[in-house]
């Protein structure tokens, strides 16, 4: 099979280790993920064994692999993909499958069409992250493929497909009271000074305009050089956090609550939460379902109309 996206792919250096994805499952991860693994090879269902002659969608040069499912969920469909492969590179008998990588994946209804933007290809080849842009947001949505290895022929550059997305919650917390102030003096003076500019002229050039909106700008009353407070209580927003950009930094309204026992894997209750991220106009919003763990809430029970932030895991696979 010809090589469509991977060829253009941008190349990760780090591996895609997802130890710590599962410190929201248990406090004692190393002990977990042995009993995970062991569970999930003993149960799970291939997906697609590309190790056999007659693989068809492996790109050309690329590793063969073997992509499991199994459903820890009591039949809900949640719960972990495990990738392995044939290959001494990762250390086992190329006559074996060595284990690549295990990885949680949520069954979820909701959905989005977007186009790739941007591959970006761990060392195995196996697994990659999405750069997705819909057609109503003004940025993309980093997220990591869950079954990758099994789509991987299937990308063209630039293309778009229909994609399930979900969240898996490292914290969360309410924004009751968030806000951010503007405390110096020069830095009031830019602001009020860069507001009046735009509301006289339409708009504000960073680099030509504003040393003549500060000589342009003079304080009326003492309110004026007073600190500028921001209200970020009601904020929406979805951004990479740090330097893995599927692990985003979240704020947005909570639309939907479910109970616990709506998802449950390996023994784990997983609240599902409906949170607004982003909002354009009318109702061309991005909505993303949140797992979160009992262990992530510290005692925060949602409710819907909070609103909350935190940190979580973007996963997607094709619909």
């Amino acid at each position: 099979m010809p090589q469509k996206l991977l060829k253009t792919a941008k190349k990760l250096e780090e591996d895609g280790g997802h130890g710590d994805k599962w410190a929201v499952f248990n406090d004692n991860v190393e002990e977990f993920i042995g009993t995970a693994i062991n569970f999930a090879v003993k149960n799970g269902e291939v997906i697609i064994n590309e190790t056999k002659e007659d693989a068809a969608n492996t790109p050309e040069g690329e590793l063969a692999a073997c992509l499991m499912h199994t459903d820890c969920s009591d039949g809900d469909g949640h719960g972990v993909n495990v990738v392995l492969a044939k290959s001494r590179d990762f250390g086992g008998d190329s006559d074996n499958l060595t284990l690549i990588s295990m990885f949680p994946k949520f069954s979820v209804n909701s959905a989005i069409f977007a186009k790739v933007n941007l591959i970006e290809l761990f060392p195995n080849s196996l697994e990659a992250r999405l750069w997705l842009q819909t057609d109503f947001l003004p940025f993309s949505v980093c997220a990591f493929d869950t079954d990758f290895c099994a789509n991987r022929g299937k990308y063209e550059v630039g293309g778009s497909y229909e994609f399930h997305i979900f969240a898996l919650a490292f914290s969360i917390v309410s924004t009751e009271g968030d806000s951010f102030a503007i405390d110096d003096e020069q830095g009031i003076r830019k602001h009020r000074a860069t507001m009046a500019w735009v509301e006289k002229y339409g708009s504000l050039d960073a680099e030509k305009d504003l040393e003549a909106a500060l000589l342009e700008w003079e304080p009326q009353t003492k309110e004026d050089l007073e600190p500028v407070i921001f209200d970020l209580s009601k904020l929406s927003m979805l951004m990479p956090h740090d330097k893995y950009a599927d692990e985003s930094s979240y704020s947005g309204e909570i639309l939907e609550v479910m109970e616990p026992e709506y998802a449950y894997i390996f023994g784990c209750n997983f609240w599902q939460i409906v949170v607004r991220v982003s909002s354009t106009d009318g109702d061309r919003e991005l909505e993303i379902p949140l797992f979160v763990s009992k262990l992530t809430m510290q005692g925060y029970a949602p409710k819907v109309g909070d609103f909350i932030k935190g940190i979580a895991w973007i996963g997607c696979y094709l619909k």
